[in-house]
């Protein structure tokens, strides 16, 4: 939330980081320290295996993120507040996504995995993980009623947070929804199960 940080700099010699065009690195190259919330566009180069958390959170103009293979995990609430950002691609190595990672990302239309990844995968641009028991985040602009396929047991935090949605069709499969999952969604009506387990309070909040 540096809202005019354009460049990082490094004194010579700084033993454990450095910086590839103007974004924070570990030494190493591993992982995504911090981006300048002033960028438009990050190419990250291939090495990096963890993007750290919050590492763009707050870069309200970025627009294109290229995810490169290698990368495995992405941490908590990376992109958060990424508002201009329309698309995001997962690589087949990606393992983790942490919660929250791309919440409040307004103008974001799908989420799509490559083929090939073993733990995630995307049903018309929705993030689901491999085996479709969860699912882990609903762009913001998905529009209309959102039917949930059966078998989907949970929804991840803030999973449909600001997402466009005017309706909610639940399987009878779902046993949790995470905190704040419908948080300034566009719901006008939800249809529950007979039973739903919510995990925390919250999961409706500021509708």
């Amino acid at each position: 939330w540096c809202p005019q940080l354009k460049q990082i700099n490094l004194a010579d010699g700084n033993q454990r980081f450095t910086v590839v065009d103007g974004v924070l690195y570990t030494k190493d190259l591993s992982e995504l320290v911090m981006c300048p919330n002033t960028r438009t566009s990050v190419k990250i180069p291939s090495g990096v295996r963890n993007i750290g958390l919050s590492s763009f959170e707050g870069c309200e103009v970025l627009d294109s993120i290229t995810i490169p293979e290698g990368v495995t995990n992405i941490g908590w609430s990376a992109f958060r507040y990424c508002r201009k950002l329309k698309t995001a691609t997962i690589p087949a190595s990606m393992v983790s996504i942490d919660e929250g990672v791309f919440s409040s990302c307004e103008a974001l239309k799908e989420i799509l995995v490559e083929s090939g990844n073993r733990n995630f995968t995307s049903v018309d641009g929705v993030l689901y993980t491999k085996d479709m028991k969860t699912l882990v985040k609903c762009p913001a602009c998905v529009k209309g009623v959102y039917t949930i396929p059966e078998g989907v047991e949970n929804i991840e935090e803030e999973a449909f947070m600001y997402a466009d949605v005017s309706g909610i069709m639940f399987p009878e499969s779902l046993k949790t929804v995470g905190q704040r999952a419908f948080e300034y969604s566009a719901l006008e009506s939800v249809n529950v199960p007979g039973i739903v387990g919510f995990d925390t309070t919250g999961a409706f909040y500021r509708c």
